[in-house]
């Protein structure tokens, strides 16, 4: 007995130290009003605002229901308003304050009239089937809304419209506090003619001959569209690299024909005899052969059989090469007709579309001189234009071959 009245007055006392501990414990932890949410909050206008209340706990206890609250929320006027929380007693008063923006969150409606595809033919002029935007606040906004060309397949450096690609045109509208919509329509431009549907007369043809390339970008967008229409053509090619090979044998495959326009292109070297001209030749027609299996048998002269350039490194070089030319088997082109593309670069492409018109005549073959370089990209701007002219008024396209007569100038020298 004498040894338990001593336990259990030990036992007594740590209770008596643990339930001292947790008082302290208690009273030693912060009291805080703590909104419920977050102390700022944002709502739309014409909403309707549902106050979440505040809490006030410690440890294990909850005074949250003792929390009263004070002001109000009028959704229908924008601006910030203040909700305070005050909680009295246990010690001293705790507050806490919410504020609560009431701003246009909401971004206006804006509705696309029409096809969200349209296909367009190429001559044709586009006509926007509309739209309408409304804002629950501003209203109408119809008049606010802007329309941007934001994405292109493989457009020209113009942006202008390509026949066989795609456009995404996008609408926004924002309103008065900065809320944004924003809607797409894609356009498809087609081509108005096929080599199907054009009438010829019989007797009225073109031939559409492309010099210096082939090039990085352009040779494919004239290659591309020949092949919309079904329209073949002949190419006067130069010297070119390994992607050049593909693009050579596009041209092949595709049916046009391959001609030589020499390696270089330099008159100073090719002009300094007849015999200089003919090495080149020969060996870009090696070159075409070993690489593509074609032997081409056609060429142009650099600047045409009618040069007087070439005076300037050999006199009566062109005579000789005209003959030279004949005397191996082939033949050599030039031109009764001019796109005008070798005056200078970037010629606007309905300059180029008029000069073609101009030069072309029907009764007879028309062999018209045109270039790919890259530098010549409104060359291919052009080219759709002047092959649905063609074909709508009684021309026949085709490319050069052992049955086309001979386009051949004065020669000068």
């Amino acid at each position: 007995m004498r040894r338990i009245l001593p336990d259990l007055l030990s036992v007594a006392a740590v209770c008596v130290i643990a339930a001292l501990l947790a008082v302290i414990i208690v009273f030693a932890t912060p009291l805080q009003v703590i909104p419920v949410g977050g102390d700022a909050v944002t709502v739309g206008i014409n909403s309707t605002y549902l106050d979440e209340g505040a809490e006030a706990k410690r440890i294990v206890f909850d005074y949250s229901d003792e929390i009263t609250a004070q002001g109000s929320v009028n959704t229908a006027v924008p601006g910030d308003y203040e909700i305070t929380y005050t909680l009295n007693g246990h010690g001293k008063t705790k507050t806490a304050v919410r504020t609560v923006t009431v701003k246009d969150i909401t971004a206006p409606r804006l509705t696309l009239k029409g096809d969200k595809l349209i296909e367009m033919d190429y001559l044709s002029e586009y006509e926007e089937p509309g739209f309408e935007a409304a804002d629950d606040i501003d209203g109408d906004v119809t008049a606010s809304v802007s329309r941007v060309l934001t994405d292109v397949s493989d457009v020209d450096e113009t942006g202008a419209p390509a026949v066989g690609k795609y456009y995404t045109y996008t609408y926004s509208v924002t309103d008065k506090t900065g809320n944004t919509a924003e809607a797409t329509r894609t356009l498809h431009v087609n081509h108005a003619f096929s080599a199907e549907d054009a009438k010829p007369d019989g007797n009225s043809f073109i031939c559409l001959t492309f010099d210096d390339g082939p090039s990085t970008e352009v040779t494919d967008k004239i290659l591309d569209t020949l092949s919309i229409y079904g329209v073949k053509a002949t190419f006067f090619i130069c010297d070119y690299g390994e992607e050049g090979v593909k693009k050579v044998k596009r041209m092949i495959d595709e049916g046009h024909t391959v001609a030589m326009h020499t390696l270089s292109h330099d008159y100073s070297r090719l002009y300094s005899s007849a015999d200089n001209f003919m090495s080149e030749i020969h060996r870009q027609q090696e070159k075409i052969r070993s690489d593509t299996g074609y032997k081409p048998m056609y060429l142009r002269f650099p600047g045409g059989s009618s040069n007087t350039i070439s005076a300037d490194y050999c006199d009566g070089v062109m005579t000789a090469l005209t003959e030279k030319v004949h005397a191996e088997g082939m033949e050599y082109f030039d031109w009764n007709a001019d796109s005008g593309d070798a005056r200078g670069n970037g010629v606007d492409p309905d300059t180029l579309y008029q000069n073609f018109v101009n030069e072309i005549e029907h009764g007879r073959t028309n062999i018209v001189l045109m270039h790919d370089t890259d530098a010549k990209y409104t060359t291919a701007e052009a080219l759709p234009r002047m092959i649905e002219y063609g074909l709508s008024n009684g021309y026949e396209f085709t490319c050069i071959t052992d049955s086309t007569t001979p386009v051949h100038h004065s020669v000068n020298n």
